[in-house]
């Protein structure tokens, strides 16, 4: 399982739902929301596994800079 391609797939259902939702839809196929739900629960496995975060987090992780009120 690549996580980043995982996450890709995520994003592109969430934009495909976003976009039927702004045409006025109220539905979406079958394949769309399994598409997102089989992506989804493939990355969870994946972390839930330790496995490493998709490219696109782990490089906003890394920017983040923490501070301490010490």
């Amino acid at each position: 399982m690549d996580p980043n391609t995982a996450l890709e797939n995520i994003r592109s259902a969430m934009r495909l739902i976003i976009a039927r939702s702004d045409e006025g839809a109220e539905t979406v196929s079958i394949h769309l929301a399994m598409a997102l739900a089989e992506s989804a629960e493939a990355l969870d496995e994946w972390l839930s596994d330790a496995g490493c975060l998709p490219a696109a987090w782990a490089d906003a992780y890394t920017s983040v800079t923490y501070t301490t009120n010490d």
